[in-house]
């Protein structure tokens, strides 16, 4: 990584793995000692459905940042640096941001585009292969995205997705994800209850 670094002359603050499924133990075992291991920092990123996404949950570590949550183990969290860590991100709100900005004009506000160039219409295509069907919300406040597969491969979409929740876990704005005004409803609905309670 840092070869590649050196030759387009940027700095790599850290990175993310894809922690989902069958290598969450690997990937978090690795991530609490990449410093040691590789001189940078990692955390695992698992994503989440939108209407099951939560950001109240007894592993979080610290509060809800645009849509993805830090958790950590029991160690961790009786004890920083002592567990694992590992991001939970809301993926189809990533997923569509994604593909809006990635099939935008280059240039305009939100959209992704290649640096120098790249194989644009590969990913194109795998970005595209899960539709959109319907996105709703829900009586709970939450929001129920309905995607169907049109095609084999979506890993640039997953992976660009990824990346988006990256960023935005660090507190960088998102652009505009168009959940604004569900997300203000929800945040409402949230405060009413917790008063009342």
């Amino acid at each position: 990584m840092k070869k590649i670094a050196d030759e387009h002359h940027f700095k790599i603050q850290g990175w993310s793995i894809d922690c989902g499924g069958t290598n969450w133990n690997a990937v978090l075992d690795f991530a609490k000692n990449s410093i040691r291991i590789c001189g940078l920092p990692c955390c695992g990123f698992a994503g989440k459905a939108s209407h099951v996404y939560r950001s109240f949950m007894r592993s979080r570590l610290k509060e809800d940042v645009n849509r993805t949550l830090l958790c950590g183990d029991e160690d961790e969290r009786k004890k920083s640096g002592s567990g694992r860590k590992w991001n939970y991100f809301d993926s189809d709100q990533y997923h569509e941001q994604a593909q809006k900005g990635f099939l935008q004009e280059v240039g305009n506000i939100g959209s992704i585009s290649w640096y120098q160039g790249g194989n644009h219409a590969e990913w194109a295509v795998q970005v595209c292969n899960e539709k959109l069907l319907l996105k709703r919300a829900r009586q709970d406040g939450t929001v129920e995205y309905t995607w169907k597969e049109i095609g084999e491969d979506h890993d640039a979409l997953d992976a660009i997705g990824q990346c988006l929740a990256t960023y935005a876990s660090q507190g960088f704005a998102n652009g505009n994800t168009g959940r604004t005004s569900m997300l203000v409803a929800r945040q409402r609905f949230q405060k009413r209850k917790l008063r009342i309670v």
